[in-house]
């Protein structure tokens, strides 16, 4: 199409469901172009009625898409060529490394092999990744990502585990998220009021147990900022999409084509002997009763705290309410309280009698 053709598009549900269906990407790697789309989709159908009806030139979104047509219309063919042979001959696994955040319509994550190659060189390769349009609020939309994230990654081991995996030799498998809330709300010692909250932490066991058990892995939970998070590309439209996808943070998941090891600092959850172990610092308070909690930043300078705080105007019917702004552990204001429904009441009175039951 000409210039003059795109610019001249009229802006339709219609046309988004056309253009979303025509992209064929089975391994992901043009996530960060499907998650543009996704999210104006998305944003299309808060505002059109029906499918035919269509948005002014002047428009924000119709705006954005016509700088989204024109850039890829412009820079298609630049799209280096992606290989297709993830472990040559001679090369041996280290790594797996999985990261996944979301933004506030859109949920992704991105798969790297971390790689040995013949002559003990290192480098890092981009295996699968996904992106899908989901809306509530971003803690509940940040822990669905890691959840997805697991379940893919937990499907791949399990059914290419003897074309993947060394026979001899265990395999670390890092899953990296940028928020903390998430990371502290997967605490398995806390007992969470969310039933949102307890479902993902039950889905997070089960997976990693039976991958723990089942296969020579390691596996570890931590943090990574934001600037190193390779899945923030697919989860929201940056300008310059064809260089997003060429670019070293989104083939290799590092801009220097190595990704840092988490350590001791920045791991939270890890496996050992079969079993989820928290290694993360506890919050001691919360926003509820801290005085020095900045709302804005979510951060507090005197204690650190970083739970939900900053996210409680985002919070939108889906669940997650008040209920999940409390703390899931105990505090000097609310402290837990043991309740007996059924108590027996002993009378001092009666002296206790001791039944033979024989003759």
């Amino acid at each position: 199409m000409s210039r003059e053709e795109i610019q001249n598009v009229k802006l339709t549900k219609t046309l988004l469901a056309r253009l979303l269906g025509q992209i064929y990407d089975l391994s992901g790697l043009l996530s960060p172009v499907r998650a543009s789309l996704l999210s104006l989709f998305s944003k299309a159908c808060q505002v059109l009625k029906d499918w035919t009806s269509s948005l002014p030139p002047d428009h924000e979104l119709s705006v954005q898409l016509t700088q989204i047509l024109l850039e890829l219309n412009q820079d298609i063919p630049s799209i280096r060529p992606f290989p297709r042979c993830k472990l040559p001959e001679g090369s041996t696994l280290q790594r797996i490394v999985v990261f996944s955040d979301a933004s506030l319509d859109i949920v992704a994550f991105s798969v790297y092999l971390d790689v040995r190659e013949a002559d003990f060189s290192c480098s890092s390769r981009f295996l699968f990744g996904n992106c899908y349009s989901r809306h509530a609020s971003i803690p509940s939309l940040e822990l669905l990502a890691f959840v997805i994230a697991l379940s893919e990654v937990h499907n791949l081991i399990i059914k290419h585990s003897e074309s993947l995996l060394p026979e001899e030799k265990t395999v670390r498998i890092e899953f990296k998220i940028d928020s903390l809330c998430t990371l502290f709300s997967l605490n398995v010692n806390r007992l969470s009021k969310s039933i949102l909250i307890k479902n993902a932490k039950d889905k997070m066991i089960m997976n990693l147990t039976q991958l723990a058990k089942g296969f020579n892995l390691h596996l570890f939970i931590g943090y990574t900022s934001t600037d190193m998070m390779a899945a923030d590309l697919a989860t929201k439209y940056y300008r310059g999409l064809v260089a997003t996808i060429n670019s070293h943070l989104w083939r290799n998941g590092s801009m220097d084509g190595v990704i840092p090891l988490l350590d001791d600092s920045n791991t939270f959850l890890l496996t050992h002997g079969g079993k989820v172990v928290w290694t993360g610092q506890n919050e001691h308070c919360h926003h509820l009763t801290c005085p020095d909690i900045d709302n804005f930043f979510c951060s507090c300078p005197s204690c650190n705290t970083t739970f939900w705080a900053g996210y409680a105007n985002l919070f939108s019917g889906d669940s997650i309410e008040s209920l999940d702004l409390e703390p899931d552990h105990p505090t000097d204001t609310d402290p837990l309280k043991a309740v007996d429904t059924d108590p027996r009441k002993v009378d001092d009175s009666e002296p206790l009698k001791v039944t033979d039951n024989e003759p």
